[in-house]
């Protein structure tokens, strides 16, 4: 974007045809699970916020900026992110899914990148999950 290489995911929509019945997933999330099953059970899995023993402890989360950019000013938005917290509870590959304007987007980005968490725990075992996280921005009063 703009000269610069961003992260990109792609939703694929998987169709499997059986003798029983027609089967149709789709999305990051579904995908996930269909590629842990199988031979590839013992595989690493990422599991999604509600899998885990409690919800996820920020250690360090600065909320996004309201944009600086000046015709942007006072008016309102959102942005959709998606992304990893590893074992160590550090976010991996954020990207924007979802925005009303761009700018508020890479507000959203940049704070994501910073933010940390405890590790994820299931069953008293560090885990990777997949986090959907929206913002709103409002512009009269300049927070999200």
């Amino acid at each position: 974007m703009n000269g610069e290489p961003i992260t990109s995911i792609k939703t694929i929509d998987f169709h499997f045809d059986d003798k029983r019945g027609v089967y149709s997933v789709g999305g990051p999330e579904s995908l996930t699970a269909l590629l842990y099953t199988g031979n590839n059970q013992d595989a690493k899995r990422t599991y999604s916020p509600g899998d885990l023993d409690k919800e996820l402890e920020p250690i360090e989360m600065p909320a996004p900026l309201y944009p600086e950019d000046p015709k942007h000013s006072g008016v309102d938005g959102s942005a959709t992110l998606m992304f990893y917290v590893d074992e160590r509870g550090r976010v991996r590959m954020p990207h924007v899914t979802e925005y009303s304007q761009s700018i508020f987007g890479e507000s959203a980005l940049q704070s994501v990148k910073q933010w940390r968490f405890e590790s994820p725990v299931i069953d008293g075992k560090k885990v990777s999950v997949l986090v959907k996280q929206r913002f709103d921005f409002k512009g009269a009063s300049g927070e999200s």
